[in-house]
């Protein structure tokens, strides 16, 4: 809920907010709302995308002094959308409110964008999916840092001795190979 975000946000006393994004966006209001409560703190915001900045999210992290994104990461921009139940008149109604809206979310964004206003407006037309490296040729993003390093271990060492010993002998992993086989046989028949 934006009022918790806001309310939470005026509770920070840190002089710098560091906003990591994941998000598949949501109500553009509610990213309206939270984008002028970061941006009327006076503090420095930075904003790290992890994964994506979709929709509502790619409008919020506009906010960011600096924007930074690993070169794994991806921005979805999009005009505005919304679901209309109604007659000819409720429709047109609610393309005039759709246009009201993508032109105030444009304007967000032009702050930002490297590039003539059309580029900008073809990006948000097409429905777009901007890797981090196209954030920053559009001036989105201001820093693109590589991936960040993962690893997966498994250390059977740490695995209690009542799993293990039915995890791993020799029949139980012949009955996992057997069940797969037979799922994949179910999948994709001869």
């Amino acid at each position: 809920q934006a009022k918790d975000f806001v309310r939470e946000v005026k509770a920070i006393t840190a002089p710098t907010i560091r906003m990591f994004i994941n998000s598949p966006g949501g109500s553009v209001f509610d990213a309206i709302t939270m984008f002028n409560a970061l941006a009327q703190t006076g503090k420095t915001l930075e904003v790290h995308v992890l994964g994506i900045a979709a929709s509502a999210a790619s409008y919020l992290a506009m906010v960011g002094n600096k924007v930074v994104m690993p070169d794994n990461t991806f921005m979805f921009l999009h005009n505005p959308i919304n679901g209309v139940y109604g007659n000819a008149e409720d429709m047109r109604e609610m393309a005039d409110v759709l246009d009201k809206i993508g032109a105030s979310l444009t304007a967000t964004y032009a702050k930002r964008f490297k590039g003539d206003e059309q580029a900008l407006k073809d990006i948000l037309a097409a429905e777009s999916y901007l890797s981090a490296a196209d954030c920053l040729k559009h001036g989105l993003c201001d820093e693109v840092t590589p991936a960040i390093e993962t690893t997966a271990k498994f250390d059977a060492d740490h695995v209690p001795e009542a799993v293990r010993a039915v995890a791993f002998t020799s029949s139980s992993m012949i009955r996992s190979i057997s069940v797969l086989m037979s799922f994949q046989m179910a999948l994709f028949p001869p």
